[in-house]
C-alpha cells in the first residue's frame, strides 16, 4: 500500500452541488495534480499524528479538521501550494447561448448559475433543455485547451509533409455528446490536465532558449513537437473515475503519442518517450489523496465568488503557484 510512483498524480472535484441535474450550468470542473520526489512523507505524517484510523485521507475530513486546527490547517496549505491546479469553467459560455432561450421567453439575462433554471422553471421544456446542453457541448469544447493543442498538433504535422491533417485528430466531437453530464466534465478536466503543460509559457521559452544554443530555426511547428513532446512523456496516474471518460482520454493521449512518434524524424529526435496514464484506488496512493485534498481547497476558494471568475481565480492563486484557467495559464 502506497508504494510511491514516479510521475504525477491527479484528482478532480466541482464547484456547487452535487445534486444539479444540469452539471455543467454554474459549475466549474477544478482538478489537483501533484507530484513530490519524498513520497509525499507529509500525508504520511498526517495520517499517522491526526487520522491513526484512517486508511484513507478524504478532503471533506481533512478541512474538517483544518477548520479548527491551525497546526493541521499549516501543515496541509504548505504542502498542497505546490500542487497545479486545472480550472475548466464554461459556464460563461453556456450563460451565453442559454440567455437566448430567457430573452425568448420574456426573462431577464440569467447569471450564470441561474441560466437553464429561468428557462426551465418558465416556459422551456426539460426534454429541449437537456438537448440543448448536448448540443452546446462541441461550442463549449472550444473554450478549453482543446483548439490550442489541436493547432500545436496541425503545425507539426503539417511542416513534417504529413499531408492533410483530420480536424477530428485530437478530441473526436461526436464522441463527447454521448457522455453523461458527469463524464463529460471528468473528460474536460482530465485532458486540460494532462496537455495544458505544453502551453506553459516557460516550457515554451525554454524550448526557444534550447533552439537558439542548437541554431535551430524557430517554427510553431518544432516548438509544438517539443512542447507536446515533453508533456506526453511524464507517467499521470489518476484517481479511479469514469471508464467511457478515461477510455477516451487514452485514446486521445495514444493519438497524440502516434503522431509524434510519425514525425519525430523530420525534427531530428530518434527516440521519443510515451508516459503512461493509469487509474487507481486513490486508498492505495497518497499522492492521489495529497490531490484530492487540493482540489477541494482549490474549489472552496473558487466558489467562494460564483458570478466572479476573476475573483475566484484570483483567491485559487493566491493558495497555489501554478493554476490553469480554460485555455491559458494564470
Amino acid at each position: 500500500m502506497n508504494k510511491p510512483f514516479d510521475g504525477t498524480y491527479s484528482d478532480e472535484t466541482s464547484t456547487g452541488s452535487r445534486c444539479d441535474a444540469f452539471r455543467g450550468i454554474g459549475r466549474a470542473s477544478i482538478a489537483a495534480r501533484t507530484e513530490d520526489p519524498s513520497g509525499f512523507e507529509w500525508v504520511r505524517a498526517l495520517k499517522r499524528d491526526h487520522f491513526p484510523d484512517k486508511v484513507e485521507l478524504k478532503a471533506p475530513l481533512v478541512l474538517a479538521v483544518m477548520g479548527t486546527n491551525n497546526l493541521v490547517r499549516k501543515q496541509v496549505l504548505d504542502n498542497v501550494s505546490s500542487a497545479t491546479i486545472v480550472i475548466v469553467d464554461i459556464s460563461e459560455h453556456y450563460r451565453r447561448l442559454l440567455t437566448r432561450i430567457c430573452e425568448m421567453t420574456g426573462n431577464p439575462p440569467p447569471t450564470r448559475g441561474e441560466a437553464l433554471s429561468h428557462a426551465l422553471e418558465r416556459a422551456t421544456s426539460r426534454e429541449f433543455a437537456r438537448a440543448y446542453v448536448v448540443r452546446l457541448r462541441e461550442g463549449t469544447i472550444e473554450s478549453t485547451a482543446v483548439p490550442k493543442i489541436e493547432t500545436m498538433l496541425r503545425d507539426l504535422l503539417q511542416e513534417a509533409g504529413s499531408g492533410a491533417v483530420d480536424r477530428q485528430l485530437f478530441v473526436n466531437r461526436e464522441d463527447l455528446r454521448t457522455m453523461s453530464g458527469q463524464e463529460f466534465e471528468q473528460f474536460v478536466a482530465r485532458l486540460s490536465d494532462t496537455f495544458a503543460d505544453a502551453l506553459a509559457p516557460e516550457r515554451q521559452e525554454a524550448a526557444i532558449s534550447a533552439a537558439q544554443r542548437t541554431k535551430r530555426i524557430l517554427t510553431p511547428g518544432y516548438l509544438g513537437f517539443v512542447t507536446l513532446g515533453q508533456t506526453i512523456s511524464v507517467d499521470r496516474h489518476f484517481d479511479r473515475g469514469f471508464q467511457s471518460s478515461f477510455k477516451e482520454l487514452t485514446r486521445v493521449h495514444d493519438r497524440v503519442l502516434r503522431s509524434l512518434e510519425g514525425v519525430k524524424e523530420s525534427f531530428f529526435v530518434s527516440t521519443l518517450h510515451g508516459g503512461t496514464l493509469q487509474q487507481h484506488d486513490s486508498a492505495q496512493l497518497l499522492g492521489i489523496q495529497a490531490a484530492d485534498i487540493a482540489a477541494r481547497i482549490a474549489a472552496d476558494e473558487y466558489e467562494r465568488f460564483p458570478d466572479d471568475r476573476s475573483a475566484g481565480v484570483a483567491a485559487v492563486k493566491k493558495r497555489f503557484g501554478r493554476v490553469f484557467l480554460n485555455d491559458g495559464w494564470v
